[in-house]
């Protein structure tokens, strides 16, 4: 995705994602129901959601939760990231 010609404004308490969540959710291949049902979990873990605005407010926390679970996870699909 390109990010968006608009500008915006990036919360103090976070980054903020430059999409519509419709338009995330129809690029993940899910409804924007199955979408708003996903980030009602991941606020648990590190986001906020204020109407159309996701906010990653705890991105170490978000990263940790999201590793791979070696039970349902391949490792040949994981990009490694360097630091």
């Amino acid at each position: 995705m390109d990010r968006p010609s608009v500008p915006w404004q990036e919360p103090q308490n976070g980054r903020a994602a430059p999409y519509e969540k419709n338009l995330i959710a129809s690029q993940l291949g899910i409804t924007r129901e199955s979408f708003s049902r996903a980030l009602a979990e991941l606020q648990k873990i590190g986001i906020e959601v204020q109407g159309e605005t996701i906010i990653i407010t705890n991105p170490l926390r978000l990263a940790d939760a999201c590793l791979p679970d070696p039970l349902i996870d391949t490792t040949e699909h994981i990009l490694q990231v360097s630091k």
